[in-house]
């Protein structure tokens, strides 16, 4: 038996939101929509090589604000064109046929990976309509169960990303590094449990959703 989709639609997936960070999400939405943004979402042989050469000077151009330079190369983003092209996916933010911002995306089966990001002119609201917006979006669309759209961001919660603990396995060869490097995490530990918590007491779900999480 095929279980039951758990959203119908991205309008469907806020209902579980209390009605003030609906109506937040929404408005960030419409301000796009009145903006005369248009949103497309390409995979495989969707992707051509000017998407991927759009894309990173948006990306480039990102860090480049922050006098940085963002770490991949142009020849990294072709060869993953290239060599695995059914697991990206592309968003591509458009305002009056030009393209102004793209996020990229990583997917198999079940999960979408999130993502690389860049824009060329900023708009209030623009990296969460690509970043998560788009994302949520087509997750609902392909019957992808997991959406993870990266480390950091207390952002991510007000939209509805639920705080998860992740793990990392590093082998160090040094002793007395790796001895500190544990004695660190040791201390760590109960940190990061208080900030779960915390992070999870400030998610927007209505009281609804939230007594059947819990039940």
């Amino acid at each position: 038996m095929t279980a039951e989709k758990p959203f119908g639609d991205f309008d469907h997936y806020l209902e579980k939101f209390t009605s003030r960070k609906r109506k937040n999400i929404k408005k960030e939405r419409s301000r796009l929509q009145s903006l005369g943004f248009q949103f497309s979402t390409k995979t495989a042989d969707e992707i051509k090589p000017s998407d991927i050469e759009t894309f990173y000077h948006c990306y480039q151009l990102t860090y480049a604000k922050r006098n940085m330079r963002g770490y991949l190369s142009l020849e990294f983003f072709q060869l993953i064109l290239q060599s695995m092209p059914e697991q990206l996916v592309l968003v591509q933010a458009q305002q009056i046929g030009t393209s102004l911002a793209c996020a990229l995306y990583f997917k198999d089966d079940d999960n979408l990976y999130g993502r690389y990001w860049g824009c060329l002119e900023e708009f209030d609201s623009l990296h969460f309509e690509c970043c998560y917006y788009q994302g949520i979006e087509y997750c609902i669309e392909h019957d992808i169960s997991h959406f993870d759209p990266g480390t950091q961001g207390e952002h991510k919660i007000s939209r509805g990303f639920e705080p998860t603990l992740c793990h990392s396995q590093h082998w160090i060869a040094h002793p007395q590094f790796s001895q500190a490097i544990n004695e660190f995490l040791i201390e760590e530990e109960s940190d990061i449990q208080n900030y779960i918590t915390q992070a999870t007491s400030s998610l927007p779900f209505n009281a609804t959703h939230s007594s059947q999480k819990n039940a």
